[in-house]
């Protein structure tokens, strides 16, 4: 998906410019990185050489994006808030980008499970630990 897509889909619900989208939108994928960008392979794309980004600027509407296709849909509900067009979309991008990082997660953990507070064990999207 590039930087186009996301605008039009923010434009739809709030008229925007342009250069207020591209700081938003770069906000949004710093507060995506600084959320989940931990292990990088659960939120980036690996480039060529099968390295992941550190982050990424975007700059053009044209610009495609490195994050995985299922932090997509959370982009325009950020933006969305950031524009003050509700709470609820400042819910709904928490709501999305949990969802696909848990995706994410539970692909890469391939059946593994992790160790709860109290020395439980508790098994992928169920943990509350």
């Amino acid at each position: 998906m590039n930087a186009k897509q996301v605008y039009e889909r923010v434009c739809l619900v709030a008229n925007i410019g342009e250069r207020q989208f591209f700081d938003r939108l770069n906000d949004t994928i710093i507060s995506l990185g600084a959320s989940y960008g931990e292990t990088p392979k659960l939120l980036w794309e690996a480039g060529e050489g099968g390295e992941y980004p550190k982050g990424q600027w975007v700059k053009s509407l044209s610009d495609e994006l490195c994050l995985l296709p299922l932090y997509h849909a959370s982009l325009s509900d950020n933006i969305l808030y950031l524009s003050g067009a509700g709470e609820a979309f400042g819910q709904e991008f928490l709501r999305k980008s949990r969802e696909a990082w848990l995706t994410y997660w539970n692909r890469d953990a391939k059946g593994r499970t992790i160790k709860g507070k109290d020395g439980g064990v508790c098994v992928r999207q169920r943990c509350n630990c």
